[in-house]
């Protein structure tokens, strides 16, 4: 939540907006607490805009994702 521009240099990472992670990443990993801003962060229109093929790996609660919507988009 609270981006250091410093440390993404010296790492040679960047930091993107959501929607353009899930359209460009292979793998979308997830690793954050239950908020009421992250319930259901991966809901039918995120899904929807990750590249097709990505894996998808929750490490978290699983209430980050609408599980009627993920199971939507995997058939």
């Amino acid at each position: 939540p609270f981006p250091d521009p410093a440390w993404a240099a010296a790492e040679g990472a960047a930091y993107v907006p959501f929607d353009a992670l899930l359209a460009r990443s292979d793998i979308v990993t997830l690793h954050l607490p239950l908020t009421p801003g992250s319930h259901h962060l991966l809901n039918d229109a995120t899904i929807a805009r990750m590249k097709p093929g990505a894996h998808l790996v929750n490490t978290s609660r699983g209430k980050l994702i609408d599980t009627t919507a993920l199971l939507h988009h995997l058939k």
